[in-house]
């Protein structure tokens, strides 16, 4: 699993936590459903998967039907030893993209127990006021909580001004170190927004409406974090490409067929041309697309506009 992957399922099985804490009765699974717009397949893998970690759940059935709860009263005390603090602040780094979230909050308290402590009574407390990008990802991380909608000022890249833009907050995800809010926007469907891009983020008292969303289903054939169409790609590339394939894949479901020059034929699904035009853009002479035509002429005007620049250059 990859490192995107592995944070990503983080986030949602954090999210379960947090719906299951002080519940003494627990929740139903489908109410769990609807709380966290996961399918059932998902909920089940992320249940089996905090119960291996440890995590003291319990699952039984009462009056017909089926609850989940949190055995809070049975956790042992927590008494970590110096390298397992160390551990805790080592993996805390790798999570600063997600500032602002409940997440972090819980580790930095307990972190914040076992602070160093400088001489003078001095720590090493970190400086600074909350980025905007923390403060989106607080109010954000509330309205999927509770589930309400929020409104916030959008500029996409492709535009040059902001626009407001209200939806029902999902779930995140994690893209090479970029935080991504999934939603649902009436009219558009589902969406996904950079939250480095959002602005004037507010949660609204109107509530959210229920989604089952399977992520995995959403993003099938997603390169990096785009949703859209199902498209078949064909991509020829260099032996050097074709080397270098293992470390960098289109897709995880892609098919690969090795040419005799040592090149080789790539093909797969992607989810629309948007990132697969970039990544072939990535390795410059090194890949053609093949197909389909709309993705050949779209590199072809990408490319003419990246060398108009140059063109007067003796």
């Amino acid at each position: 699993m990859s490192s995107r992957s592995a944070r990503n399922m983080l986030i949602r099985q954090w999210q379960i936590l947090q719906l299951l804490h002080g519940r003494r009765r627990g929740l139903s699974p489908k109410r769990l459903l609807e709380e966290t717009g996961s399918s059932r397949a998902t909920l089940y893998r992320d249940l089996d998967m905090l119960e291996q970690a440890g995590v003291p759940l319990l699952r039984e059935t009462i009056n017909g039907e089926a609850r989940v709860s949190l055995l809070g009263d049975k956790l042992p005390e927590l008494t970590p030893t110096p390298l397992q603090w160390d551990a805790l602040r080592l993996a805390r780094s790798y999570l600063t993209p997600l500032e602002g979230t409940s997440l972090l909050s819980e580790l930095d308290a307990l972190l914040e127990r076992n602070r160093p402590r400088k001489p003078g009574g001095a720590t090493d407390a970190p400086e600074g006021g909350e980025s905007r990008h923390a403060r989106s990802l607080k109010v954000l991380d509330a309205a999927i909580a509770q589930r309400k909608k929020v409104r916030f000022r959008y500029r996409s890249a492709g535009n040059a001004e902001y626009k407001t833009r209200t939806v029902d907050p999902l779930m995140w995800r994690l893209v090479d170190e970029h935080v991504y809010l999934i939603a649902f926007e009436p009219e558009l469907g589902y969406r996904t927004f950079k939250v480095a891009r959002m602005s004037h983020t507010e949660r609204l008292e109107a509530d959210a409406g229920v989604h089952d969303v399977d992520e995995d289903e959403l993003f099938r054939g997603a390169v990096k974090i785009w949703s859209g169409p199902p498209v078949e790609v064909e991509i020829r590339l260099s032996p050097y490409a074709a080397r270098l394939l293992p470390e960098y894949p289109l897709s995880r479901e892609q098919q690969v067929r090795p040419q005799s020059d040592g090149g080789a034929i790539l093909r797969a699904q992607v989810a629309g041309t948007k990132e697969v035009l970039r990544w072939v853009l990535h390795w410059g002479a090194h890949a053609e697309v093949l197909a389909p035509s709309e993705l050949r002429q779209e590199l072809r005007e990408e490319l003419a506009e990246a060398l108009a620049p140059y063109e007067d250059d003796g």
